[in-house]
């Protein structure tokens, strides 16, 4: 916590008055002092590091007919079914 405090302090000036920032170090001050769980100073310090970023579009996913799994385009689809429409299915003949 001492390493991300620090941090913070190095921040230049008007980055340090950003709202986002200051709720990050007031969280993380209040996990030091034990009046809140780290986790939280935890994802407060990540919001402020990726507050700029911009949103993440979501993965397209389909549904199998026969099994009714939700699949991603990227993540490979493991139905057992022979009669399954999509044909990524590791193993499969």
């Amino acid at each position: 916590m001492r390493h991300a405090g620090e941090d913070i302090a190095a921040l230049p000036a008007k980055d340090q008055h950003q709202a986002h920032w200051q709720m990050a170090a007031e969280i993380l001050l209040m996990a030091a002092e034990g009046r809140g769980p780290i986790m939280h100073a935890r994802i407060a310090i990540l919001r402020a590091l990726n507050y700029d970023a911009p949103p993440r579009a979501p993965e397209p996913r389909r549904k199998c007919e026969v099994c009714g799994a939700i699949v991603t385009i990227i993540q490979l689809h493991t139905c057992p079914d022979k009669r399954c429409p999509y044909p990524d299915y590791p193993g499969r003949e």
